[in-house]
């Protein structure tokens, strides 16, 4: 096709006056057949009406006929995946083009069809995923993949940087979903790399979502190894913004070891857990310790004793309001 930047351009002959109000009403109109009529011929004949036979679908897929979303929904799945095709990347780009690329996935009936569309974006995962529209086209690659298929992805975002993707706000999302999706070995190296930059990405306002991930999806050494970094940095990331926000979701959706080790640590720093508790996402931490077969039951006295001493503190604050309100129910 030829050269495309962003939107594909409209050839000369169909400037802007082909989609006024007037042309649309006659396309919707137009008789493109039964609905019998199979995909591969009913994307010909529209072809035809459009008169733009000679320019990439891309450039018009926007503007479908009204009279083509009346037909029946397998005959409908086939001619977008028709369309589609050869596209994937152009349209990923696009407001109204993602979501006909996700339903092409969603259509296709085998998986080499799909790796197939999927491979269209092989060598443009870093642009697309930090892309507002096409970072939705490679979450559905992950979500629809076999995760042998989505090796590629990795391989990608490995050589693009994982701190640089784990920090976008855009392709963070698309760690968290290979996170959520693939196997062990394949994340191998990804999580090594989350590991060791986890200071920095447990304080990062996307980067920390990322992190939540790996507690709630990660294997047991990976979050024995997650438990072991936090215990040595909780007074840090306890009372941090972005950092607490880890934290809660150590404790909310850690085994059981886990959260008996962290409380552990929060107890032996002083008041931290009164500071936490006066926090946005501190306080949902605290709650998750308060919350009955959470902890052992020496442990959650001990925090409630904590507490109890400080309530004049609690109720000053607005979220502290709220850990108090827990203490008395």
């Amino acid at each position: 096709p030829p050269s495309l930047r962003g939107r594909a351009a409209a050839p000369p002959a169909l400037s802007r006056r082909v989609f006024a109000p007037r042309r649309r009403r006659a396309m919707s109109r137009m008789p493109i057949g039964s609905v019998e009529l199979p995909a591969r011929c009913l994307l010909e004949r529209i072809r035809n009406e459009l008169g733009r036979t000679d320019q990439p679908e891309a450039s018009w897929l926007l503007f479908l006929p009204a009279a083509l979303k009346n037909r029946r929904p397998e005959v409908l799945s086939d001619v977008t995946r028709s369309m589609v095709q050869g596209y994937v990347y152009t349209l990923s780009k696009e407001s109204q083009g993602c979501r006909e690329v996700q339903e092409a996935f969603d259509a296709a009936p085998t998986d080499v069809e799909r790796e197939a569309l999927a491979l269209e974006l092989k060598g443009k995962i870093d642009a697309t995923m930090r892309c507002p529209y096409g970072n939705f086209v490679v979450q559905k690659i992950v979500t629809s993949l076999r995760p042998q298929s989505c090796q590629f992805i990795i391989d990608e975002i490995i050589k693009s940087g994982v701190v640089r993707a784990a920090r976008h706000v855009y392709a963070c999302r698309v760690l968290e979903r290979l996170i959520e999706h693939c196997e062990e070995r394949q994340l191998r190296h990804l999580v090594e790399t989350l590991l060791e930059n986890f200071q920095v990405l447990a304080k990062a306002p996307y980067s920390n979502f990322v992190l939540q991930h790996l507690f709630e999806h990660g294997s047991d050494d990976v979050q024995r190894r997650l438990a072991d970094i936090l215990e040595g940095q909780i007074v840090e990331l306890g009372l941090h913004p972005h950092g607490g926000a880890v934290v809660r979701q150590a404790l909310e959706g850690g085994d059981n070891e886990l959260r008996h080790r962290l409380v552990h640590s929060i107890l032996q720093e002083g008041d931290l857990i009164v500071q936490m508790a006066c926090t946005r996402h501190g306080h949902l931490a605290v709650k998750a310790v308060l919350g009955r077969g959470s902890i052992d039951d020496h442990l959650r006295d001990m925090a409630v004793a904590s507490l109890n001493s400080s309530r004049s503190k609690l109720v000053a604050t607005k979220y502290g309001q709220l850990v108090a309100s827990s203490l008395d129910d």
